[in-house]
């Protein structure tokens, strides 16, 4: 096989934007002749809601999309999409609409066609491959009721949206024909998709036409539309090979965008396609570029957890099952630079940044934050009041028992040249000294101290005072420590003293230090000199 030559592509050509635009005239009233829907107006609108409160303009906006006039269909296109469909949100009012979208569907209306779509689906972007299908709204129902009339007006127009709406409902035949021979790009790419998806959802159809021309289409074709569509076919389809995961993971970073009825954002689709059909083994290949490793972890691990679990929270302990223990044991071996320093594709998708956090949640690690005092591991505990920004009681007794210099040295194991930073979650702060989360974390651990391991603190201090470092996050730990225990001696006021004339690049947290100084006696305190 030939050797991929990303420099061969061909560019994305440009778009026909096909947006209504606005005639920049005040409405209502509106301006055209229209031919609303039978009984419109004998709803009570005002009872429903819309994303701006109740719905008294819904009615108006429907009839608009009837409308003679350009500028009145933009009106109420715009209508439809900012109160019906915002942002990929239902409201009372959209499900009340239904019935009079499906009345102007019989009438070919397009627009009517691609706000029916959108009650039941959502918008393009929230659909990239078939692992999307939830995203279909509580509404989708309502809507594939009339799948009838929708599958009509598909074969009479053959509207793109009409067959994306018919293939995400699940209503279409798996062995429905799709014609590939045309030369327009956006509408080959949009029938590529629709190939793709039903091949995905029925691997039983014979789509061998259709993902051999694919196969064809992805080496040849002069349009790097239609050669992104083949590749995410050939993907869904379970049909790819090397050079239309080649095609997807070089486009998985494109910031372009296009306008067809599947593809709108290319990165999104390209990565959601490539991580479809790509199997374990793709993430230690050294030609996967690491963002695209990355995003294959954090898909297998939500895959893996429980059904319902928050994805914005870190994975607790207990929801670690032994598949998932699986996966991150294998994306540690596989890739353990993507755990090298706390990636920022790790922490923007709310992983674990670094590799001892990573071997930590998959029960490689057995040291002290991996100890439950209870339902949940110390790390969990201290994470939680870190949210929060306050240090429970609870936390600091666990601290405690399990020993504050221990606990403080596995927080801290994550050092880098930079900064001092915890392994812990990895939305901590990497070098901000006066992070909230940071200053929590510190107080509970100067606290602990100063409950259990007093001596080994002052041993640190001795060590910092001997070092050319500017006191960091331990140090402080260790000052507080003393001066909440009154054991705050006068050769460590230069600790806490501004060290040079640049405090705010300091990755101890001044926050803290200012809490030193307000513990001290005042011929101590008033030698501390802080930033305000």
């Amino acid at each position: 096989m030939e050797a991929f030559d990303p420099a061969l592509l061909p560019e994305f050509e440009e778009q026909d934007n096909e947006e209504i635009e606005h005639d920049s005239l005040a409405r209502p009233p509106l301006r055209g002749r229209t031919s609303p829907p039978q009984g419109l107006r004998d709803i009570d609108w005002t009872s429903l809601e819309d994303a701006y409160g109740a719905a008294t303009e819904t009615p108006l906006y429907l009839e608009a999309i009837t409308s003679d006039d350009p500028g009145d269909v933009a009106y109420g296109a715009h209508g439809l999409y900012a109160a019906t469909t915002h942002q990929g949100s239902v409201f009372s009012a959209s499900e009340a609409a239904i019935p009079f979208l499906v009345e102007l569907v019989e009438r070919d209306n397009a627009t009517a066609m691609a706000f029916l779509a959108r009650i039941a689906v959502g918008e393009t972007h929230f659909v990239r491959s078939p692992r999307d299908i939830d995203a279909r709204t509580e509404y989708a129902g309502a809507v594939a009721a009339h799948e009838g009339a929708i599958r009509a007006y598909a074969d009479r127009t053959d509207d793109p949206e009409a067959w994306r709406l018919l293939a995400l409902l699940g209503v279409l035949p798996g062995d429905v024909a799709i014609d590939l021979d045309t030369n327009d790009p956006a509408l080959l790419a949009d029938r590529l998709v629709l190939a793709g998806f039903l091949a995905a959802s029925d691997d039983s159809s014979d789509r061998r036409a259709e993902t051999d021309r694919a196969r064809d289409l992805v080496r040849t074709s002069a349009s790097l539309l239609v050669r992104l569509a083949a590749a995410g076919t050939l993907a869904f389809a379970g049909a790819h090979d090397d050079h239309a995961r080649h095609v997807l993971a070089h486009l998985a970073d494109s910031e372009e965008y296009v306008s067809t009825t599947w593809i709108t954002a290319v990165g999104p689709f390209a990565e959601a396609a490539w991580l479809f059909s790509a199997g374990d083994d793709e993430l230690t290949r050294a030609d996967v570029p690491p963002s695209l490793r990355v995003a294959g972890v954090e898909e297998r691990l939500r895959r893996a957890l429980p059904a319902g679990y928050d994805e914005d929270s870190p994975i607790p302990a207990r929801a670690v099952s032994s598949e998932l223990r699986a996966i991150l044991a294998h994306a540690v071996t596989a890739s353990p630079d993507l755990f090298a320093g706390g990636s920022p594709d790790l922490i923007s998708r709310g992983l674990p940044a670094t590799r001892h956090a990573v071997e930590r949640l998959a029960g490689l690690r057995n040291d002290v934050l991996s100890e439950a005092p209870g339902a949940s591991t110390l790390a969990e505990l201290i994470e939680s009041d870190l949210r929060a920004g306050v240090a429970r009681p609870v936390t600091l007794d666990a601290i405690v028992a399990a020993g504050a210099w221990p606990v403080l040295e596995a927080v801290l194991s994550g050092s880098t040249t930079v900064s001092e930073h915890t392994t812990l979650d990895p939305r901590l702060p990497r070098s901000v000294a006066d992070d909230p989360m940071l200053v929590t974390l510190v107080l509970l651990l100067g606290e602990a101290l100063s409950r259990t391991d007093l001596g080994t603190a002052v041993t640190a201090l001795d060590d910092a005072l001997a070092s050319p470092e500017p006191p960091g996050v331990r140090t402080a730990a260790c000052l507080l420590a003393v001066a909440l225990a009154g054991r705050f001696e006068d050769r460590f006021v230069p600790l806490v003293r501004s060290f040079h004339r640049y405090p705010e690049y300091s990755p101890a947290p001044v926050p803290v230090l200012r809490r030193v100084r307000d513990l001290l006696p005042p011929h101590l305190a008033e030698q501390v000199i802080l930033p305000s």
